[in-house]
């Protein structure tokens, strides 16, 4: 369930997906992140939006700005859709040099970007 400070960014077309990007965008402008952190950022939200509006029609994004122990603060995304699902689902990690495989904690202990995916393939789910 979405917190009152959450952005909830409803997906069913091109034009959402487009008013994700902008959201996010701005979120990480007010957060003072880099101009190379707020690209990829939209960019990761570009493809999980988009993803949504090709397999699973419709869906949403939210945004929530979020911040660890130590008082660095970021941006969570979380991207909904109740699509066929994918067969399998693991832990990624993207730092702003490399992409790989690894856990939660390693990548806050690098800093970098963290992803974790969770997926139910439905019984006869297809691609539309």
């Amino acid at each position: 369930m979405a917190d009152e400070r959450d952005s909830v960014i409803p997906i069913e077309s091109d034009g959402d997906v487009v008013t994700a990007r902008q959201q996010a965008r701005a979120m990480a402008s007010a957060l003072e992140l880099t101009s190379t952190d707020q690209t990829l950022l939209a960019t990761a939200i570009s493809e999980v939006a988009r993803n949504i509006t090709a397999y699973a029609v419709r869906g949403e994004v939210v945004l929530s700005v979020i911040e660890d122990d130590g008082g660095r603060r970021g941006i969570r995304v979380i991207a909904r859709d109740q699509g066929p699902g994918i067969e399998t689902s693991s832990w990624r990690c993207r730092t702003a040099t490399q992409a790989a495989a690894g856990s939660g904690s390693a990548c806050r202990e690098r800093a970098g970007w963290c992803m974790t995916s969770r997926s139910r393939p439905r019984p006869g789910g297809a691609r539309r």
